[in-house]
């Protein structure tokens, strides 16, 4: 799975999607990409919620896609970004989400030419 730097998506996956088929909106190739999910090693999301916030939208990811293993870890604003770009940087298992108030941080991902873990092209399947 593409690791997408986004905000909320996460709630956006765990409301629209369905078990049964392809999310309304996107592409009808989709099914390929959920298929492909299923060899992957799990969803890290690096956040600044407790993670008895999650499980709400755990519970509702896990009904749409239950052979996702997810991991919330519970870091401030600005561990989130210092963790992830330290992680990227050495090639090592990161988060695959990033949920955090840090402002400055995410300016900094879309500056230039800098296109952060596809996020550009996750845009163009009308995630929230």
């Amino acid at each position: 799975m593409a690791a997408f730097v986004v905000g909320a998506a996460v709630a956006g996956f765990a409301t629209s999607a369905s078990a049964q088929g392809v999310p309304a909106g996107y592409p009808a190739d989709y099914a390929a990409t959920i298929e492909a999910s299923k060899a992957e090693k799990g969803l890290v999301i690096y956040s600044n919620m407790a993670d008895n916030n999650w499980q709400p939208v755990i519970a509702g990811f896990k009904a749409a896609y239950p052979w996702i293993n997810i991991e919330t870890l519970d870091l401030g604003s600005g561990t989130v970004h210092s963790r992830w770009e330290a992680e990227a940087g050495s090639g090592s298992r990161t988060a695959d989400v990033l949920i955090s108030g840090a402002n400055d941080r995410w300016a900094n991902y879309g500056a230039g030419d800098k296109d952060v873990g596809g996020a550009r092209a996750a845009a163009g399947l009308g995630l929230p």
